[in-house]
């Protein structure tokens, strides 16, 4: 680790602080629901969607009768001590937000380019939903504001993606993140841990993989079972292996110490809305003292054990 850190930086790269690094103050992310569609919900690819989603419960701004505007005001008009923030970033959430003609992308995303404070764009994607004309209007709009593309990647492994019924390639990663990146884009992958054809061996040659990869940014999500979904119908016809909180405690600290030094880590695990989650079913604040004391207890640090 090198100077830069902050002592809460000392085991790993955080995403918080790489923006406040790069805008002087905190950064404020508000969600957005931009009104698009799925490929894997509209028999494009398939219906039904991927066996984890529920829109509802992981994005819970999900609000289809209010203009991103409004929903920017929203946020904003709540937000406490505004002075301290730098500004914010507009984050397409829910379902593809690239998955329209480049026409209505342009529309939709200048809704919130054109608000004070915006200072860019995250938008939340798949790998096969980002054609050229996509990738060139963010690249146009990043020479002036921050864009970070958000790929659902989960996993490396072409079984697991079926598993999960993602309907696309690890291939179609590869080859997205090379055109983003040749655009000088900020990329950012979501993976998930604890998919239960997986071994703990091959999670950890996963982020290996992921680790020789252009990527600038991670968010990491545990298997969650949430209610009204396909993975809960398999859950209840088959229940699987779900890790408890100690365990995966112990998984993630050897997942970051796996890790490229650089990658900034958006989030070591998710929650969902109270209420919506069947399992696993942890205490956000233990699990986070949990992870913090044992980084500390196996003297972790990110890519300790990166090759």
């Amino acid at each position: 680790m090198d100077e830069e850190y902050r002592p809460l930086e000392k085991y790993y790269r955080t995403y918080t602080y790489m923006l406040k690094k790069k805008f002087g103050k905190r950064v404020v992310r508000i969600s957005l629901d931009g009104g698009f569609s799925c490929p894997n919900r509209d028999g494009t690819k398939g219906y039904g969607g991927c066996v984890f989603c529920s829109n509802q419960s992981f994005s819970p701004i999900s609000r289809k009768n209010t203009t991103v505007k409004e929903q920017i005001h929203s946020v904003l008009s709540n937000l406490k001590h505004p002075e301290k923030y730098a500004g914010f970033i507009a984050y397409f959430q829910p379902n593809t937000n690239t998955y329209a003609p480049v026409d209505k992308l342009r529309y939709i995303y200048f809704q919130a380019l054109e608000e004070e404070g915006c200072l860019g764009l995250a938008v939340g994607t798949r790998p096969d939903c980002l054609n050229d004309d996509a990738l060139d209007l963010l690249a146009e709009i990043n020479k002036e504001k921050f864009v970070t593309i958000e790929l659902g990647v989960q996993t490396t492994y072409d079984k697991s993606l079926e598993w999960l019924n993602r309907r696309h390639t690890f291939g179609d990663f590869v080859d997205a993140s090379e055109r983003i990146k040749r655009r000088g884009l900020t990329l950012a992958v979501h993976m998930i841990l604890g998919i239960p054809i997986e071994t703990k061996d091959m999670m950890l040659e996963s982020c290996k993989i992921i680790s020789h990869m252009p990527i600038d940014i991670i968010k990491i999500h545990q298997l969650q079972v949430v209610k009204n979904t396909e993975l809960a119908k398999i859950y209840e016809k088959a229940p699987f292996k779900i890790w408890d909180a100690n365990e995966y405690g112990d998984f993630i600290t050897d997942y970051i110490e796996h890790l490229r030094d650089g990658i900034y880590i958006q989030r070591l695990f998710s929650r969902v809305i109270y209420g919506e989650i069947i399992a696993p079913n942890w205490n956000r604040k233990y699990l986070i003292d949990l992870i913090n004391k044992k980084l500390e207890e196996k003297h972790i640090r990110q890519g300790g054990k990166f090759q």
